[in-house]
C-alpha cells in the first residue's frame, strides 16, 4: 500500500513543528502523485474516490 495523494505537497515553515521529523516532515514535499510517506495508511474518500493517503496527505477527508 503506498500514498495516492494527487495533489502538490508543500511544506508550511509555520507548521513544520507539527509533523514528526523521521516519519513525516521528509515526505510533505511532493508532487501529485508522488509522495514516498508511508506513516499511517489509510482509505479516505477523496474527489468521490477511494483513495489511500498517509497521515501527511489526509487534510480532512472522510475515512472509508
Amino acid at each position: 500500500m503506498k500514498c495516492e495523494c494527487n495533489k502538490t505537497g508543500k511544506l508550511k515553515p509555520i507548521i513544520a513543528s507539527q509533523y514528526h521529523p523521521i516519519t513525516e516532515r521528509p515526505y510533505v514535499n511532493h508532487k501529485p502523485g508522488e509522495c514516498k510517506c508511508t506513516n499511517d495508511l489509510k482509505r479516505y474518500y477523496r474527489d468521490g474516490k477511494i483513495v489511500v493517503l498517509c497521515s501527511c496527505c489526509w487534510f480532512g477527508e472522510k475515512e472509508v
